[in-house]
């Protein structure tokens, strides 16, 4: 069951449910245990796309900034033409990470038509009181109509190559996904259950329970939204974890972008 909670109270979620957390006025969250039919579905997904993700690592020179040997962490995005529109990326991606064209996009197309599908279906049904939240966020949604356009034109692709593996606190906030109080990210995670950090962004003479951190586990197979002023207020994290291998497609955009 889907809850809708305030945040006054530490949220840590084994990432089994479904999940909805009104962070703010402006900000939203929403989390769902499995995108894909089935766990069968997302391990051939995760299997597919993980060759993919190992062939071009071992075939595609490495880009100038690349910091997968130091981090255990390969980059790769979206590029070329997705059928009704082409990707946009981030300029600093190509510095940091390799191209997915062509074949080699076969998964992440279908991933990227099923995060819109689930994206839309979960914001035109968000409880009342988080519908409310976002400065248009329900008729962001409603505005896509009933017949489903791509509004996903960035795909990026995190590729941990094992629990040592992480990412830092940051927001997705670059210029690329337009003003940071209405970016919509939703967030393919296959592999590995990982923990996801949520926190304030940190403010001067912030004690650590001003940040309101949260941890949620996101499973494999799993859904990430994040929406409204998330990326304005709130920071994320991926920690390091002992597990295994884990691939974590993201997939965004913002509504001025469509």
């Amino acid at each position: 069951m889907t809850t809708c909670s305030e945040v006054g109270e530490p949220v840590c979620h084994d990432g089994l449910e479904p999940l909805t957390l009104r962070l703010d006025e402006d900000s939203v969250m929403c989390y769902l245990p499995q995108l894909l039919e089935s766990p069968s579905r997302a391990t051939s997904c995760y299997t597919a796309l993980a060759e993919t993700l190992q062939r071009l690592l071992a075939t595609v020179p490495a880009p100038p900034k690349d910091s997968s040997s130091e981090n255990d962490r390969a980059q790769f995005y979206g590029s070329g033409s997705f059928g009704k529109g082409d990707f946009r990326f981030n300029p600093r991606w190509c510095l940091a990470g390799r191209a997915l064209e062509d074949e080699n996009l076969k998964e992440v197309l279908y991933l990227k038509e099923r995060v819109e599908e689930e994206t839309l279906r979960t914001l035109q049904g968000l409880p009342d009181e988080c519908r409310e939240v976002a400065h248009g966020l329900s008729e962001q949604a409603e505005s896509l109509g009933s017949e489903l356009e791509p509004f996903f034109n960035s795909v990026l692709v995190n590729f941990y190559l094992d629990g040592r593996a992480q990412i830092k606190w940051h927001a997705d906030d670059e210029n690329c996904y337009g003003p940071a109080e209405r970016i919509v990210i939703g967030s393919v995670s296959l592999g590995a259950p990982r923990p996801f950090e949520l926190r304030r962004t940190p403010r001067k003479g912030d004690g650590r329970n001003a940040q309101e951190r949260r941890r949620i586990w996101l499973q494999p197979g799993s859904l990430l939204i994040m929406a409204g002023a998330m990326q304005a207020k709130w920071q994320h994290s991926l920690p390091a974890e002992t597990r295994t291998q884990v691939v974590r497609p993201g997939s965004c955009i913002d509504r001025t972008a469509r």
